[in-house]
């Protein structure tokens, strides 16, 4: 796929995953938000993959979308009908409330509907939001 391609497809999937090294390799789901180059997510502030991104914060980000099964005379020319793009990038985690709270109205207009979302600074303080700077990404298909 195109980089343009691949950029929509970032901002319409539902699920990312992230994929962080702390002596092994670990990848988790996470709802996430693409806009200009960067993805924003939340989570605790505190567990594997901020541990992770805090010692190393090189990751990969990868999203896809099975859009049905290819299929063939021979089970060897059976496929399936896909999008996917994998992201690398440096990931960082947010300190500032208003940039915490941006990214928050972000993820909240994708998710739940473009209106004005309130966060109060407590509320932001008991939260990490992480940006990731996409430095490569390649995006692949195969469509029906």
């Amino acid at each position: 796929m195109s980089k343009e391609e691949s950029e929509r497809f970032l901002e319409t999937a539902a699920v990312g995953r992230l994929g962080v090294f702390d002596g092994e390799p670990y990848v988790v789901p996470v709802n996430f938000v693409y806009r200009e180059g960067k993805v924003w997510f939340h989570c605790a502030c505190e567990g594997r993959k901020i541990q992770a991104i805090l010692k190393d914060p090189r990751v990969c980000f990868e999203v896809d979308d099975f859009l049905g099964l290819k299929e063939g005379a021979r089970p060897c020319s059976f496929g399936a009908y896909f999008r996917s793009v994998v992201a690398y990038g440096v990931a960082r985690i947010i300190g500032e409330i208003p940039r915490k709270r941006e990214a928050m109205k972000m993820l909240m207009a994708k998710y739940a509907g473009d209106k004005e979302w309130f966060f109060e600074d407590a509320e932001l303080e008991r939260v990490a939001v992480v940006e990731i700077t996409v430095t490569t990404m390649t995006g692949k298909s195969r469509l029906p």
